[in-house]
């Protein structure tokens, strides 16, 4: 005969069944916290739209990078010329148009004073440049933002081209410069904001004979 055991015979151990921790393990929690780190990061920025934000946006958002964006004084006999020069990359993987680039100059206290525009591909030569006469000059800086006969109309994926925006004469209290690329629907958006090299020390141009 079988005696089935009793529930309150001493004897019978109970099975100990352990639960899985919660939370997925120290990864997973570092993981959580990062996200909520870059959530409460892109909320502020969207708040407060700092200068950090502008940028980011613009790298996280534009299938275009700008590197080496410099500014460089020259020195005439009829005034300061400034060059705002650098290149830019298609970083997507489609073939894409060449949007304008807007060059504004601002002031200590960030004022606008004067923009001009151009594209990749206009780059004149330094020898062209200090030969060149003031009206010669003007000339170049007036054909820069055409957007007809361009050089490079195209750029494809992974390719970078360079560009020069010529200002004649600027305000000579431009101390910082804004790059802004200009899309379809004649918005800009700002990628960078440099200061400007001193301009008191800037050498005289040199013109061959």
């Amino acid at each position: 005969m079988k005696v089935e055991p009793s529930l309150d015979d001493d004897t019978v151990e109970e099975e100990t069944v352990e639960e899985p921790a919660s939370g997925g393990g120290p990864g997973a929690r570092r993981l959580w916290f990062l996200s909520i780190f870059l959530l409460i990061a892109l909320g502020l920025g969207l708040l407060a739209q700092t200068d950090w934000w502008t940028y980011k946006r613009f790298d996280l958002f534009s299938d275009y990078r700008f590197h080496s964006a410099q500014g460089e004084w020259r020195r005439y006999p009829h005034g300061m010329v400034l060059l705002v020069s650098g290149e830019m990359a298609n970083t997507s993987r489609l073939v894409k148009h060449v949007p304008a680039i807007r060059v504004v100059l601002l002031d200590a206290e960030g004022k606008e004073l004067t923009s001009a525009l151009g594209y990749v591909g206009r780059v004149v030569d330094d020898k062209s440049l200090d030969e060149s006469s003031e009206a010669a000059l003007r000339t170049m800086a007036g054909l820069q933002s055409e957007e007809k006969r361009l050089k490079v109309s195209k750029l494809m994926p992974g390719q970078t081209a360079a560009y020069q925006i010529l200002f004649v004469k600027p305000p000579p209290e431009s101390v910082r410069f804004r790059l802004q690329l200009l899309l379809p629907d004649g918005k800009g958006m700002i990628t960078r904001e440099k200061p400007l090299p001193d301009k008191d020390g800037t050498a005289p141009v040199d013109k061959k004979s």
